[in-house]
């Protein structure tokens, strides 16, 4: 008993059929990859339109400390050390409920080499205004 031997698809000439198939197939990834990506990307685009409302952004809240060369600190975490009475960190903020125009107290703890803090501040970076979204001056003392 034998087994036919297959065809082999590179040198066996093309149909119309195949052509035509192969056209309206490349015809519908133009159209299904873009739309592929605009149902993906939906969300992010609803809360690009609505930028003036930053409550949709908390949740890429980032906050750090950055000198006056550039080098940057994030927030640290250390067992058994809380934030003071009233304040809370990005991750709490997001959950907090709070509506346009409320004031949030915002606490983190980062550990910092003594020679950087006199030209240290503050940045808070918010979704794609990353590295830093507000930045505050020191204050004069």
């Amino acid at each position: 008993m034998s087994v036919p031997a297959l065809a082999d698809p590179a040198t066996e000439p093309r149909t119309r059929d195949e052509l035509r198939w192969r056209r309206r197939s490349l015809a519908a990834l133009l159209l299904l990859v873009p739309l592929a990506l605009a149902v993906a990307s939906y969300e992010s685009l609803r809360s690009l339109l609505r930028s003036d409302d930053l409550e949709n952004r908390w949740s890429r809240c980032k906050v750090m400390l950055v000198d006056t060369e550039g080098h940057t600190w994030l927030p640290a975490s250390i067992a058994g050390l809380r934030l003071l009475e009233g304040m809370m960190g990005c991750n709490s903020a997001m959950f907090s409920g709070a509506k346009s125009g409320d004031v949030l107290k915002l606490g983190e703890t980062f550990i910092v080499p003594g020679y950087a803090t006199s030209g240290i501040r503050a940045a808070v970076g918010l979704g794609s205004e990353r590295p830093y979204y507000l930045r505050f001056a020191r204050p004069s003392a």
